[in-house]
């Protein structure tokens, strides 16, 4: 049928699924110990195992237990305790076949304190991971900053030069005008000059806000 009914547990395997004694767990369906998606298709994987191997022929016998779960293997998985938390095990499944009787033998270990670390040690690797993605980005933005402050200082050189181009263009032209020189003359000078200083004023103050 499928069904399998508890006949012995040692106090070991009642701390690890929660229950006071080893024989407190005597006459519990064993899919009380596992959870409700791995429960709901023990029973037919049983039967099906149990029917490959009805007959007492040892390739049969070898061949199901090759194809079952944790039939002859260890394997990492999930139990339930009595309050209904889950348990990080590793079991093992050994048939007994005798000539009237079935029995199997299941070895459990607690893998609690083993999952623990591996999720720790999970964590420090993204952690690490996360650090490092976060110096990379850090590196790129001060290199991206880098080049903005070379491009604003080359800016600010050029404008310095054409400042200093146009100063000394405004000396030069005033020290050609002469005293003597007709108003039209003058006037004329005048407003390049104002004309000048103007645009010297200008670039100036995109010197100083750049």
């Amino acid at each position: 049928s499928g069904d399998v009914e508890i006949l012995y547990a040692n106090d070991r395997a009642a701390e690890i699924f929660g229950h006071e004694s080893g024989a407190g767990m005597v006459g519990l369906d064993v899919r009380s110990l596992m959870p409700p998606d791995v429960s709901r298709l023990h029973q037919g994987h049983v039967g099906e195992y149990m029917n490959r191997t009805h007959a007492n022929n040892e390739s049969d016998l070898a061949a199901a237990i090759g194809t079952g779960r944790i039939m002859g293997s260890w394997r990492n998985l999930k139990g339930v305790r009595r309050d209904g938390s889950a348990v990080d095990i590793q079991g093992n499944v050994t048939d007994i076949k005798g000539d009237d009787e079935r029995y199997f033998m299941a070895i459990f270990r607690d893998r609690t304190e083993e999952v623990a670390r591996d999720n720790e040690l999970q964590d420090a690797l993204e952690d690490a991971c996360a650090s490092r993605q976060a110096a990379e980005k850090a590196a790129m933005e001060a290199e991206q900053a880098r080049a903005e402050a070379e491009r604003g200082l080359r800016k600010q050189d050029d404008l310095s030069n054409q400042v200093s181009l146009l100063l000394n263009n405004m000396t030069t032209f005033r020290s050609r005008i002469r005293p003597e020189s007709n108003d039209t003359i003058r006037g004329f000078a005048k407003r390049h000059w104002y004309g000048l200083t103007g645009l010297v004023v200008a670039m100036m103050t995109a010197l100083v806000l750049t």
